[in-house]
């Protein structure tokens, strides 16, 4: 799925797997024939050594609101790991 030249990406939605991750990777493109643009996101999984990766941080803006903070993390194309981790 990933070539060589090119990295991607991601947010982090799953760590709840060891040395593990799920990372959603979002593609816009524009659709010739609806001639609309088209926002296509894809699921990976990565391998993460250290378990360094969270999910996402909570920051509390004021009493009622907060605000949610995704790790996002770049995908180096590399062989792949096992069957599902590439």
């Amino acid at each position: 799925m990933l070539s060589l030249s090119s990295s991607l990406l991601g947010m982090v939605i799953s760590n709840k797997m060891q040395n593990s991750l799920t990372v959603a990777v979002n593609r816009l493109f524009y659709h010739k024939i609806y001639s609309r643009y088209i926002n296509q996101t894809f699921k990976l999984m990565a391998h993460d050594e250290h378990n360094e990766c969270n999910t996402f941080v909570v920051e509390k803006l004021s009493k009622r609101s907060f605000l949610l903070l995704f790790f996002q993390v770049q995908l180096n194309p590399s062989r792949p790991l096992n069957k599902r981790k590439h």
